[in-house]
């Protein structure tokens, strides 16, 4: 199989774990086994970990370096850092969630997640802007 087959298999199994650990949780909390609390926060880890899985798969993907958004050496530096953004996300994430109270852990959470997309955008709009300045008008 290709490249593109396999992460489209990937992207395939994980959506439908995502969608199996929801409708798992959502039964187990409608049997009385797990609490509602219980059920959200569990569901919110699992997409912390997610988010983990996804920060650490950024920096390995197989497309070509070239024709990106900068130059290749450049482009692989926005691949590290964001993955490293999003594992520590994910890891914050996680963390909040299983220790702090609802209130909070939805907030805080919601600034995690909105403050490692700003930190990953910023750098990537920036040599964006950058390469279309250096690049001589056709």
């Amino acid at each position: 199989m290709n490249t593109k087959t396999n992460r489209l298999l990937a992207a395939i199994l994980g959506a439908g774990t995502i969608i199996a650990a929801a409708l798992i949780l959502k039964y187990l909390t409608s049997i009385g086994y797990i609490e509602d609390e219980g059920s959200k926060r569990l569901m919110r880890i699992s997409l912390g970990i997610l988010l983990v899985v996804i920060g650490n798969m950024i920096p390995k993907s197989a497309e070509p370096l070239s024709g990106g958004c900068c130059e290749p050496s450049r482009e692989q530096s926005l691949r590290r850092f964001t993955g490293w953004t999003f594992v520590f996300a994910g890891l914050g994430f996680s963390t909040v969630w299983l220790f702090a109270p609802i209130e909070v852990a939805s907030t805080v959470s919601t600034y995690i997640v909105i403050a490692s997309f700003s930190l990953v955008i910023v750098p990537f709009v920036w040599s964006v802007i950058k390469r279309k300045r250096l690049q001589p008008p056709v």
